[in-house]
C-alpha cells in the first residue's frame, strides 16, 4: 500500500509541476505534424508556383540563390517534388567559434539556417526566410511552433530542458498504467467510462480511460523525442542490442588548388549511378575548398515522410570520385530502429492514418491534465471541508467540556 502511495505521488507532482509545459509539447505537437500542409496553406506566395514547362538546372537554381546571398554559405538544395513546388535552398551562418573551445566536429551542421524559396521554371526569387526569427504571423508561424515544440524557445538550455521533461513524463506514463492495473475481474470497468454517473466519476474514468488508451503512442512519441535531444546516450543503449555506427562528420574533398569543381548536375548524375532507381531528395553542397558533396536519395521501403531520405552519396568536388556511401538497405538493426524514430514521431510511418493518430495524441496531454488536475482540487477541497469540520468538532468538544465543567462547580 506504502509503494502504490508513493507511485501515486511521483505520477500526481511531476504532472503537477511539468503539467503547463507538457501540455504545450503536445499541442505544438499536434500542429507540426501537418507542418508543410500548414505552411504551404499560410504561405501560398513562397511556397507554390504555377508550372510552366521545364525546369531550371539546379545549378542555375542556386546561382540565383547565392545572388541573394552572396556572403553566407550555401549548404544544400532540395528539389522541387511536386510540380507546384518550390526549390528550396539552405543557407548556413557560422556560429562564432569560441576561443578555447574544443573544435566541434559536427559544426558543419549547425549554425543559423536561411532558407530561400526559388521557382524552379523561372529561377526566380519567391522570398526567403530566417530560422533563427520567431512569430505568429503567417511566415514564422510553423518555424515559431517547432521551436515551441523543441526547444520552448529557449535555445540549447531549452532543447535540454525538453529532453528532461520528456525523460519525466515517460515516469509519468509508467506510473499511470501502474496506478490504473486493475484485478481481472475489474478489467472491463477500467477501460470503460461509466454512464450515468455524476461528474466526479466521468472525470475519474475519463482522466484514466484516456490514459490508458493512449500510452502506447504517448511512450513511443516521447521516448523518440528524448533520443533526439539526447542521441549521445541513447545510441550507446541502442547498441548494446545491435551496433550502431556513428554518424559521418564532414566528408573532405582532397583539395586540389585552381581546380574547377563539378557541377551540382554532375555531382547528381554520379550519385545516381549508384542508386539508379533512388529518388533524388537533397543535394548538399561543398561549404568550402574541403567540402564534399552529399547527395541524399530514398530508396523504396525506406520509411517517413516523402521528402525524407537514408540513403546518401558524398562525392569529391574536384574530381567526382565516390567518397562514402550509405545504403539504407544495409543498415544494421541498430541502425534501422533509430531510423525508425523521427516517421513514428511524427506519425509519417503510418501515411495520413499515422499522422491523424499523432495530432490526436498530442491533445491527450491536455485532457489528462485538465481531469487530473480537476480531481486533485476536488480532493484537496474534501480534505480542507473534513479538516475544518474535524477543527470545528475538536472545538466543539472543547466548548461541551469546559460547559460541563463549569456546570459541576456550580
Amino acid at each position: 500500500m506504502q509503494l502504490r502511495k508513493l507511485w501515486f505521488n511521483i505520477h500526481l507532482y511531476i504532472s503537477l509541476v511539468l503539467g503547463v509545459v507538457i501540455v504545450l509539447i503536445g499541442l505544438t505537437g499536434s500542429i507540426i505534424t501537418f507542418d508543410k500542409e500548414i505552411d504551404r496553406l499560410l504561405n501560398p506566395e513562397l511556397l507554390t508556383v504555377q508550372p510552366q514547362g521545364q525546369q531550371r538546372q539546379m545549378m542555375e537554381i542556386v546561382a540565383a540563390a547565392k545572388a541573394l546571398h552572396p556572403e553566407k554559405i550555401a549548404g544544400g538544395v532540395n528539389p522541387p517534388l511536386a510540380e507546384d513546388e518550390v526549390a528550396m535552398v539552405w543557407f548556413r551562418v557560422p556560429e562564432p567559434v569560441v576561443p578555447g573551445m574544443e573544435e566541434d566536429k559536427h559544426a558543419c551542421c549547425k549554425g543559423i539556417w536561411h532558407q530561400v524559396m526559388v521557382n524552379p521554371y523561372t529561377a526566380q526569387i519567391l522570398g526567403s526566410r530566417d530560422t533563427s526569427k520567431y512569430g505568429l504571423n503567417s511566415e514564422y508561424f510553423i518555424r515559431t511552433m517547432h521551436h515551441l515544440h523543441s526547444r520552448v524557445l529557449l535555445g540549447e538550455w531549452g532543447k535540454n530542458f525538453i529532453g528532461i521533461v520528456g525523460i519525466l513524463w515517460l515516469i509519468v506514463c509508467f506510473t499511470g498504467v501502474y496506478l490504473w492495473w486493475p484485478k481481472l475481474a475489474k478489467l472491463k470497468l477500467a477501460l470503460s467510462i461509466k454512464r450515468g454517473a455524476g461528474n466526479a466519476r466521468f472525470i475519474f474514468d475519463l482522466h484514466r480511460a484516456t490514459g490508458i488508451y493512449s500510452v502506447i503512442v504517448l511512450v513511443v512519441v516521447t521516448f523518440s523525442g528524448v533520443y533526439f535531444i539526447f542521441p549521445n546516450y541513447v545510441r550507446p543503449m541502442v547498441g548494446v542490442f545491435s551496433p550502431v555506427p556513428e554518424p559521418l562528420a564532414k566528408v573532405e574533398s582532397a583539395i586540389q588548388p585552381g581546380a574547377r569543381a563539378i557541377s551540382v548536375e554532375e555531382a547528381v548524375t554520379i550519385g545516381s549511378r549508384i542508386f539508379p532507381d533512388a529518388g533524388l531528395r537533397r543535394v548538399g553542397l561543398p561549404g568550402d575548398q574541403s567540402g564534399s558533396y552529399r547527395i541524399s536519395m530514398r530508396q523504396e521501403g525506406e520509411v517517413g515522410s516523402a521528402s525524407r531520405a537514408a540513403t546518401s552519396v558524398w562525392i569529391d568536388q574536384y574530381s567526382g570520385k565516390v567518397l562514402e556511401v550509405h545504403d539504407s538497405q544495409k543498415m544494421t538493426g541498430g541502425e534501422v530502429f533509430l531510423a525508425w524514430q523521427m516517421p513514428l514521431h511524427n506519425g509519417t510511418a503510418f501515411g495520413l492514418t499515422g499522422r491523424i493518430i499523432i495530432f490526436a495524441s498530442g491533445i491527450v496531454p491536455l485532457i489528462l491534465a485538465a481531469t487530473g488536475t480537476l480531481m486533485w482540487l476536488r480532493k484537496r477541497r474534501a480534505r480542507r471541508q473534513k479538516a475544518l469540520v474535524a477543527e470545528n468538532a475538536t472545538a466543539a468538544g472543547r466548548e461541551l467540556g469546559l460547559a460541563a465543567g463549569e456546570g459541576g462547580l456550580a
